[in-house]
């Protein structure tokens, strides 16, 4: 068993759908040499109650249904019991559309749900931390 977490940050909604709110991804960067065309953003749902919400660690500050384009939001990741249920070394950096690319992917498991459970990339900046 280990404790995933991270710290507050602050970043901008970009824009929203009825489904989804997208916010600007501070820790990534669009690669130029990618054959996908990432936006620089990251989609959550604007229902609490999604079942999306099992498949992601972080969480929102603020309830998602209430933000607008423009609006500044504090994300985190509480800290939540998971359980690694794989690790994998990538033979080749993938292709995700950001920089960096990453080689090392981490499968997580969680207590919340049978379904619940997450990826993480672990060769990015964001400020991630993972203790036993």
């Amino acid at each position: 068993m280990v404790v995933v977490s991270s710290p507050v940050v602050s970043t901008t909604v970009a824009r929203v759908s009825r489904y989804h709110v997208f916010l600007d991804w501070p820790w990534k960067t669009k690669d130029p040499k990618s054959e996908f065309d990432w936006d620089g953003t990251v989609a959550f749902p604007r229902a609490p109650d999604h079942p999306d919400w099992l498949h992601t660690p972080w969480r929102l500050e603020t309830e998602p249904w209430d933000l607008n384009p423009g609006d500044t939001v504090e994300l985190s990741i509480p800290e939540v019991d998971a359980v690694v249920l794989a690790v994998k070394r990538l033979e080749r950096p993938r292709d995700t559309g950001w920089l960096p690319r990453p080689v090392l992917v981490l499968e997580f498991g969680t207590a919340e749900s049978a379904d619940a459970g997450f990826v993480l990339y672990c060769d990015t900046d964001e400020p991630i931390t993972i203790s036993p």
